[in-house]
């Protein structure tokens, strides 16, 4: 899978992530990990645009 590269990518890749990981795991830390890396990339995207 490519590197999202849209807002729109990143929220749909990031999203699916989490109800995976919900799905496999009973734990906040991996959800708060995505929820991090998540925010990186929007901050990334949104930087580039500028």
């Amino acid at each position: 899978m490519s590197e999202p590269t849209t807002e729109k990518q990143v929220t749909e890749t990031y999203q699916l992530s989490e109800q995976e990981l919900a799905e496999m795991f009973a734990y906040d830390t991996p959800i708060q990990v995505l929820q991090s890396q998540k925010e990186a990339a929007l901050r990334l995207i949104t930087a580039s645009k500028a």
